[in-house]
């Protein structure tokens, strides 16, 4: 905590460092300048420290990263003359976690939450670790699709989604009169 009032310290002196040297000489705007980049390197400093705390703190790998889960969901879109099928490789999610929605007529939406649980065995020592991360994503279908008749299944891991298209609308022509 205090280092994060530290850098909010830094950072307004900086800003009135920058608003002095309006009024000020070109010797003294070299000095500030140079005040400056003392402070914005000692800041590094404490943001580097910051960060290695943290993930000292709350050890990842790349079961757990919230980084490497949802946005690395491998997706297929395909389509047919009726319908458009999307298939998302969704490993460790239980189908109870999984939430999905058709946004307006283009956009699918896959969310939900997976928990890892970790277990660690040495000789007289028995560690487990859970932790648990979200996932969103976002899809763009390629053409207008139907807010009823979606079905989804999920089976060894993967989520499938058939979700009809919309009926097609033919152009009218509508006599528009002049008043």
């Amino acid at each position: 905590m205090k280092r994060i009032i530290l850098l909010t310290v830094l950072i307004s002196v900086i800003t009135a460092q920058n608003a002095c040297a309006e009024n000020a000489t070109d010797k003294e705007v070299s000095k500030m300048m140079n005040d400056v980049k003392t402070r914005v390197v000692e800041m590094k400093k404490e943001m580097d420290n910051l960060m290695r705390d943290v993930v000292e703190a709350y050890p990842w790998n790349e079961a757990t990263s919230i980084d490497n889960f949802g946005n690395d969901m491998k997706v297929d879109i395909t389509e047919n003359n009726k319908e458009v099928m999307v298939k998302a490789d969704m490993p460790g999610v239980e189908k109870d976690r999984i939430n999905v929605t058709l946004e307006g007529d283009r956009t699918l939406k896959i969310a939900g939450s997976r928990e890892v649980l970790t277990e660690t065995k040495e000789p007289g020592v028995v560690k487990q670790e859970r932790s648990q991360s979200k996932f969103e994503r976002d899809l763009a279908l390629p053409v207008p699709c139907a807010n009823s008749g979606i079905k989804a299944s999920y089976k060894n891991g993967v989520l499938e989604v058939i979700i009809p298209k919309a009926p097609k609308t033919k152009p009218e022509s509508v006599k528009v009169n002049i008043m």
